[in-house]
């Protein structure tokens, strides 16, 4: 079984070669690998997190419901055993 490290670098390594056939144009994929392996290197859930709504900056209009979320359900839980 590969882990995820293993398969960013053979991923990083088949970018190096498409790099070196195909020209600089691809340079960009491969430097997104290379960051994208930086950061999954840094084992931080929260750090990877802010990256990926960074990286979906369109869809982060829904972190702000997902953030009131957990005090609706602690209200809701407070009501229910205040019963």
């Amino acid at each position: 079984m590969t882990t995820t490290e293993e398969r960013l670098r053979r991923a990083m390594v088949t970018m190096a070669h498409i790099v070196r056939r195909h020209g600089p144009q691809y340079a960009v994929l491969m430097e997104r690998m290379e960051r994208d392996h930086r950061e999954a290197q840094t084992n931080e859930p929260m750090a990877r997190a802010d990256a990926l709504l960074r990286l979906h900056a369109s869809e982060a209009e829904l972190a702000p419901r997902l953030e009131r979320r957990p005090q609706n359900v602690q209200q809701s839980v407070q009501q229910d055993t205040a019963d």
